[in-house]
């Protein structure tokens, strides 16, 4: 956050005429003295007008090249500092207050040590909390930010953020209408699916979630995956469903490498875009929890056929994908 300041120069004159001879320290301590009495009158009209006052209505939010910022964040920023009296350049307590009051706000994960700009402004350092997902809330979503913050903001559709859509934690029943923005994810499958998504942004190409399109992730039975429970599913547009497996983060032996399982789904993205002169293949069903992962065409007449193994494993058979008969997409 920076507050824009108005510079104020104050110059002085400079020269002292000399009549006669004198003794080398007189000028020295008449232009000390003058000095001194001058300074102490340029700061009455400073004083008088409160230059050193900081008017906490003129802001901006300033985010770092490339990062997430919401605009309506910095008509929060500026309701939140509003209430706050008008501080001092020179009081540290005061400016350590605003700091404070900032870093209060949902958006913002940190503050840092507030940098005075002579004489009517000063300089927060903040971090702002950056989206990984979304949730539906009534007709309407709101982002969450990695650590399962919701952000303020309410959205028609899930918004892009750094060329990619954002997942949206499901199953879409209605948990977070009533949610207020700072309320953190506190239910194992929403914070299952929300380490989902970290893991995605993170080892799924931005090109690949592009083709994919918005998703929808529901770890309600992430923790029974099994040979027969698809556990965590991923719900595409066009009624593709993907089969996870459990969450990142559950330390259950056998389970798939997360980033081999993004390996995975890039293929099945690259099959639906159609590259090196294939022509593009649609799909109903994927499967990620095996070391040969399954793929169902969408053509009925087709039959199940293995993606390309990131890392085979020996000894391990392709399993075919199955799945719950549920409505796929954002729901």
């Amino acid at each position: 956050m920076r507050i824009p300041v108005a510079a104020c120069t104050v110059g002085r004159t400079r020269g002292v005429a000399r009549a006669g001879r004198v003794r080398f320290w007189v000028p020295f301590c008449l232009v000390a003295v003058g000095s001194i009495w001058a300074l102490g009158r340029l700061a009455e009209p400073v004083e008088a007008a409160e230059f050193t006052r900081i008017d906490l209505r003129r802001l901006r939010l300033q985010p770092t090249q490339g990062g997430f910022s919401d605009p309506r964040w910095e008509l929060e920023l500026v309701a939140k500092l509003a209430g706050l009296p008008t501080p001092d350049s020179h009081d540290v307590a005061a400016l350590a207050a605003v700091a404070k009051s900032v870093a209060e706000l949902p958006f913002v994960a940190e503050t840092g040590t507030p940098r005075v700009l002579w004489p009517d402004g000063v300089e927060v350092p903040v971090r702002l909390r950056e989206p990984v997902a979304c949730v539906r809330t009534g007709q309407e979503f709101r982002l969450v930010s990695e650590d399962g913050i919701v952000l303020p903001g309410s959205w028609v559709e899930p918004p892009q953020v750094a060329g990619r859509p954002l997942p949206v934690i499901g199953p879409n029943d209605g948990a977070f209408d009533k949610r207020p923005a700072g309320w953190r994810l506190a239910e194992r499958r929403h914070q299952d699916a929300l380490a989902v998504a970290v893991s995605m942004r993170r080892d799924l190409p931005a090109e690949d979630a592009a083709t994919l399109g918005p998703l929808l992730i529901d770890a309600t039975r992430s923790p029974a995956t099994s040979v027969e429970e698809p556990g965590t599913l991923l719900e595409l547009g066009e009624k593709r469903l993907v089969l996870f497996g459990r969450a990142p983060g559950s330390g259950q032996p056998g389970e798939l490498p997360d980033e081999l399982k993004w390996r995975s789904l890039s293929r099945a993205a690259a099959l639906l875009r159609g590259e090196g002169g294939a022509p593009a293949q649609d799909w109903s069903v994927v499967d990620l929890r095996w070391d040969t992962p399954a793929i169902r065409p969408r053509d009925p007449n087709a039959p199940e056929q293995p993606l390309e193994a990131p890392k085979p494993s020996a000894g391990t058979q392709p399993k075919k994908p199955s799945a719950p008969p549920k409505t796929s997409g954002v729901r």
